[in-house]
C-alpha cells in the first residue's frame, strides 16, 4: 500500500470572547418644585444627562467603531492540577466586522491567535499560519454570534456608579439580571466544554462616552487523563480610539478546512488546492502546477504494529522499499501523541517530510513533498499545514 503522510506538530489555542446581555435603564431624574403656599411650583431643574443611555445609543449604532487593548487571565485545572495564563493584544470594531489579535501564554508557553471577520465570514491564524475559513455549524439555524455584534445588541444597562478601572474614574454600568452565556458566541466550541456562565460590566466616561468593557466568565471541561477541570477567565477590553472608521480586509488566500469523520482528523489546505480522495486509504491535496502536494494516509495496522514504535518503524520499512533515503529523523508531537518526523529523498528527486504517529487504533502518515532542492520552501509548506491538523477523536 502506498503511504501519503504530513508532519504536523501539537498546538494548544485558547480562543476567548465575550458576550452579554441587557439590563434596566435607569430613567433621568429631574429636579422637584420647591412647594409654597401661594405661588406656583417653581420650574423643574434641567435633567441630568442620562450617561447609561448615552452609552448604549453609542456602542448600538450600526456603524459603531473601536479600538481596545484587551488584557486578561484565566485558570484552569482541578484540586491536583492548577493551569494560570495571561492574554494579552488589541480587538478592533468596525460597523459589524471586526479583528483581533492575541497573545496567550500557558505553563511558559505562548500561542498568538488572529482572527477576523469581514462581511459574515470569519477567519483565523495560529502563529502567523495561513488564514482559515471558519465555517458555521452545520446544524446552526440562527444567525452566528460574535463579540461585534452583542454590542451593537446592548438594550439597557444601569449606572452603579464610580470606580477606579483603567488607570482612572469612570462609571460602571450592569445589567441586573442573570447574563446567560451561549457557548458557542464566547469562542468555547470544544465540545467537553459545558455550565457556561458569566457576568459583563461595562465602563463610561462622565458623559456617556464608551471606556470599554470587561467579562468574567466559568465553564466546566473534561480533559483526557485529567478528568473533570473547571475554568475561570477574565478578559478587560479598553476603547482606546473610538473615531474609526478602521478597514478590516479578508485575507487574500484564505485556506478551507477538510474533516474525516471516518478516520477523525481535521487539516486545512488552500482553497485553490484540488481534492483527491480517490485512494481507500488516503487523501491528497494537490496545486494547479503540480509543484508539491500533501496529504494524510490512514490504515487500522495489524495487531504487531498497534504501537507507536511499532508503527513509525513500519513506515519507514514502507519508504525503505520505495528506494528512500532518511535525511533527518527527529520526534514531532502530534496533537497528545509523539510521533516521528522523518525527511526523505526519493529516487525520483522528490524531498518528502512524513510523521508517522499512532492514534486511537490508527496508523497515519502526513507528509508533504516537493520536488527539487528548495528545503525552506518545503519546510515552510509543512508548517503551515501541520498547524491545522487535529484529531478529532
Amino acid at each position: 500500500m502506498t503511504r501519503h503522510g504530513t508532519a504536523a506538530r501539537s498546538r494548544v489555542m485558547t480562543r476567548l470572547a465575550a458576550v452579554a446581555a441587557g439590563g434596566l435603564l435607569v430613567a433621568a431624574c429631574g429636579g422637584s418644585p420647591s412647594p409654597t403656599e401661594t405661588a406656583s411650583p417653581s420650574p423643574s431643574a434641567e435633567p441630568t444627562p442620562d450617561l447609561a443611555q448615552a452609552f448604549v445609543a453609542r456602542l448600538a449604532s450600526p456603524g459603531f467603531a473601536a479600538a481596545s487593548e484587551v488584557t486578561g487571565t484565566f485558570e484552569v485545572g482541578t484540586k491536583q492540577i492548577d493551569l494560570r495564563g495571561t492574554i494579552q493584544g488589541e480587538y478592533v470594531f468596525s460597523a459589524g466586522d471586526y479583528s483581533s489579535s492575541l497573545e496567550i501564554e500557558i505553563a511558559g508557553v505562548s500561542t498568538e491567535q488572529d482572527e477576523l471577520a469581514v462581511d459574515g465570514e470569519r477567519f483565523s491564524s495560529t502563529d502567523g499560519g495561513p488564514w482559515i475559513r471558519q465555517e458555521p455549524p452545520a446544524d446552526s439555524t440562527a444567525d452566528e454570534q460574535t463579540l461585534t455584534k452583542v454590542l451593537t445588541e446592548i438594550s439597557n444597562l444601569e449606572d452603579a456608579g464610580e470606580v477606579e478601572k483603567f488607570g482612572r474614574t469612570l462609571h460602571q454600568l450592569a445589567a441586573p439580571d442573570p447574563v446567560e452565556l451561549d457557548a458557542a458566541s464566547l469562542g468555547l466550541t470544544d465540545p467537553s466544554i459545558s455550565d457556561v456562565s458569566g457576568t459583563m460590566e461595562f465602563f463610561a466616561e462622565a458623559d456617556g462616552t464608551p471606556a470599554g468593557f470587561s467579562v468574567l466568565v466559568t465553564w466546566s471541561q473534561v480533559a483526557p487523563e485529567v478528568g473533570d477541570m473547571t475554568a475561570e477567565m477574565v478578559m478587560n477590553f479598553e476603547f482606546t480610539d473610538l473615531e474609526g472608521p478602521f478597514e478590516i480586509e479578508p485575507p487574500e488566500e484564505p485556506w478551507g478546512r477538510y474533516t474525516d469523520d471516518d478516520w477523525a482528523y481535521t487539516i486545512a489546505h488552500p482553497e485553490s488546492w484540488t481534492f483527491d480522495d480517490s485512494e481507500e486509504f488516503a487523501e491528497l491535496f494537490l496545486p494547479s502546477d503540480a509543484s508539491a502536494y500533501f496529504g494524510v494516509a490512514h490504515v487500522v495496522p495489524l495487531p504487531e504494529l498497534r504501537s507507536q514504535a511499532a508503527y513509525e518503524a513500519d513506515s519507514q520499512a514502507q519508504f525503505a522499499s520505495q528506494g528512500a533515503s532518511a535525511l533527518a529523523t527527529v520526534r514531532w508531537s502530534v496533537g497528545p501523541e509523539d510521533g516521528q518526523l522523518t525527511t526523505y529523498l526519493m529516487p525520483s528527486g522528490i524531498v518528502i517530510m512524513n510523521v508517522a504517529v499512532f492514534h486511537g487504533g490508527i496508523g497515519y502518515d502526513i507528509q508533504v513533498g516537493a520536488s527539487g532542492e528548495d528545503t525552506a520552501a518545503l519546510t515552510f509548506l509543512f508548517e503551515a499545514v501541520m498547524s491545522t491538523f487535529a484529531f478529532t477523536e
